[in-house]
């Protein structure tokens, strides 16, 4: 076994590389680094990543950081199973696809998502109706997208789903610790506002690469 990687339960960027490796059917040594030892900051991972940032992946003595460098790395290491498209076409549509996520959707998802996981809520309470507002508009554009087609960008999965995978399920898990917040921000009911998105997210947790990444600490 060949590749390793490096990773912390719940982070986003990680459970990314974890959904792109179980997909394209790789085997990988998992390490799970604790936060609350600091374990991405100590000297020996430091060796590795100087930033102390995962996740993290070494390849037969190749080291990839950055989640998008990896995946793209993986693509093109192990072609098997494309993510990134099998055209110029698909390609671009893919990676014009993740760029919106990163750009338009994390943020204010984020913005909702960290209060209620930081227990801030009262001291967010503006930012979260912007937030909320602003999620609500990019939700709109991706069910659009799924009333025409499956996946995000055709008929396949693809690394643009991947990238949206973890950043929904973060919402979702924050819409389940406060329903009654999310309820006066219109979030509580997203599989009745959002059929086609919420169809595409049993489609998700039906893969068994959802179940064998999902995070450990969101089992108990």
């Amino acid at each position: 076994m060949s590749i390793e990687v490096y990773w912390i339960s719940g982070s986003a960027p990680a459970w990314r590389v974890l959904l792109m490796l179980e997909i394209k059917g790789l085997e990988y040594k998992s390490h799970v680094l604790q936060t609350s030892k600091k374990e991405q900051k100590q000297a020996w991972f430091l060796g590795l990543n100087p930033r102390g940032q995962i996740p993290l992946v070494k390849d037969n003595g190749i080291v990839v950081s950055e989640s998008l460098a990896i995946m793209h790395y993986l693509e093109r290491k192990y072609p098997d199973r494309p993510l990134f498209g099998n055209d110029s076409a698909d390609t671009a549509r893919v990676e014009q696809t993740v760029h919106e996520i990163l750009s338009y959707v994390d943020k204010p998802i984020a913005d909702i998502v960290q209060p209620i996981f930081r227990n801030k809520i009262e001291k967010n309470r503006t930012s979260l109706n912007k937030a909320a507002a602003a999620t609500h508009k990019e939700l709109a554009f991706i069910e659009n997208k799924l009333l025409q087609q499956a996946w995000l960008t055709g008929p396949e999965l693809s690394v643009a789903d991947i990238v949206l995978i973890p950043t929904m399920q973060r919402l979702l898990r924050a819409i389940s610790k406060e329903p009654q917040l999310t309820s006066e921000l219109g979030l509580a009911s997203l599989d009745a506002s959002y059929p086609a998105l919420n169809s595409w997210n049993n489609r998700v947790e039906a893969l068994p690469a959802f179940h064998a990444t999902f995070p450990p600490h969101w089992r108990d």
